[in-house]
């Protein structure tokens, strides 16, 4: 018998994780990309503090929305698109960004927010495709 992939371990880890808890914390480089897969909703870390966040984008590839605090600066080219789309929501206080989190779960607010998201990401992507072509010519 071989060993299993990481990928399947991590699988069998979150499963086993979500069928006791409603909230998991990871901290490991490179899992979470796939982790967004499961979520119905992000946190975007950093942004409590003045380093200014993660990246927001990899979550809406999965149309999640992003509740986040006031540091943004590391995301200022595309948070005030998905803001203005209503796919992130801006906590001051980490009892707003509780307040956020539970508004968006119990009324599935984040469905329709999510994929405003996703849509702008599209976007930005196919604006791309055009620069891409240039360069490869």
């Amino acid at each position: 018998m071989g060993l299993e992939s990481p990928a399947r371990v991590l699988q069998d880890a979150l499963f086993k994780a979500l069928d006791t808890n409603d909230c998991l914390v990871v901290q490991r480089l490179g899992v979470l990309f796939f982790l967004y897969s499961y979520a119905s909703v992000y946190y975007l870390g950093g942004t409590f503090v003045p380093i200014g966040g993660h990246n927001m984008l990899e979550p809406a590839i999965w149309a999640l929305p992003c509740v986040s605090g006031p540091h943004l600066h590391k995301c200022a080219a595309i948070a005030p698109e998905l803001r203005a789309a209503g796919g992130l929501l801006i906590a001051n206080t980490p009892n707003e960004l509780g307040s956020h989190l539970v508004a968006y779960l119990a009324t599935k607010k984040y469905i329709p927010t999510g994929l405003a998201n996703y849509d702008i990401l599209k976007q930005k992507a196919h604006n791309v495709d055009p620069v891409i072509h240039t360069i490869i010519e």
